[in-house]
């Protein structure tokens, strides 16, 4: 949905743009309106599992909470892979020049903040600091448990 209404109001995707948003709809229309927009997006949707990527906040998780049947998983690597990573997917404008510091710095930002200790109380963490082989050997592992 930030992706989204960015896009409506034809503002480039930045890391920056994408945590400011959240945060100024916040302060002017209350913290629970994005989780309850995003809650009612779930409930259209016409799938067995949904994932909701992104939790950053505890409205976040207690969105996820909402639901009967519901796991939160904690997907967590050390900041140098996950800048890395960033560099090469380049999904968000600018972010494929962005130095280190400057991802360092972007992780001081509100919406990150509680994303470790939200993970430390997630029902499963996965650590993908290895390869991709490894991150899938992992997910389906989890899947395994969890779901069959």
């Amino acid at each position: 949905l930030l992706r989204e209404t960015l896009t409506l109001w034809n503002i480039p995707h930045t890391r920056s743009n994408l945590q400011r948003i959240k945060v100024v709809m916040d302060e002017n229309f209350g913290v629970e309106k994005f989780p309850n927009a995003v809650f009612q997006r779930i409930q259209n949707v016409d799938a067995d599992i949904v994932i909701l990527d992104g939790v950053r906040w505890e409205e976040d998780v207690s969105l996820v909470r909402r639901f009967p049947k519901n796991i939160l998983v904690y997907v967590t690597a050390p900041p140098q892979v996950r800048y890395a990573r960033t560099i090469l997917r380049g999904e968000k404008v600018g972010e494929s020049k962005s130095s280190l510091e400057q991802f360092l710095e972007e992780e001081k930002a509100a919406n990150e903040l509680l994303i470790q200790k939200i993970g430390m109380e997630a029902d499963c963490i996965i650590e993908n600091d290895d390869s991709v082989e490894a991150y899938k050997e992992a997910i389906s592992y989890f899947y395994k448990v969890c779901f069959a």
